[in-house]
């Protein structure tokens, strides 16, 4: 039986509070003016407050993946297969999805300029940089990859950890 432990749950909370919070009022800094004589407007002491106190999110997320992966017995095909699949899947299908809905939205709203091109090949070069968190819009593909790499370090890591003399 697993032993349940209360604060990892309070700070996934925490965590999930965290990334919620601070993808809600990530809009408000495009409704801002850009000067800095509106610097002590509400709506600017808000986004600034949210968007630095709640990067936490991210930080407790790994922390959390790290702490109840590592020092314990797993054999690394089970450990990767359970994992690689539960990010991957969910990854290809919003990449794909903000993807095509972005290239729709540009091509049918001029206020909205994601993709200035249309012909297939900068149609396919702009989902191809969505996947690599490269393209204007898909920004948050960063954490795919960065939790892909902690992913794959991770077996090395447990190894050292189990056989050290920490």
């Amino acid at each position: 039986m697993k032993k349940h432990i209360f604060y990892f749950d309070a700070l996934r909370a925490l965590a999930i509070i965290s990334v919620i919070v601070l993808h809600a009022t990530a809009m408000l800094k495009f409704s801002m003016p850009s000067n800095m004589t509106h610097v002590f407007r509400f709506d600017v002491i808000v986004e600034a407050i949210c968007n630095n106190s709640f990067r936490i999110g991210v930080d407790l997320f790994l922390v959390l993946s790290g702490a109840l992966s590592l020092g314990r017995e797993w054999k690394i095909k089970d450990f990767l297969s359970k994992r690689l699949v539960r990010i991957t899947k969910p990854f290809i299908f919003w990449a794909i999805f903000t993807s095509i809905m972005l290239i729709i939205f540009s091509y049918c709203f001029t206020q909205v300029h994601y993709v200035t091109a249309f012909d297939p090949i900068s149609l396919i070069k702009y989902i191809l940089e969505t996947f690599l968190a490269k393209s204007s819009g898909s920004t948050p593909y960063w954490f795919y990859w960065m939790i892909l790499g902690t992913y794959l370090i991770m077996p090395i890591f447990n190894k050292w950890l189990l056989h050290s003399d920490l």
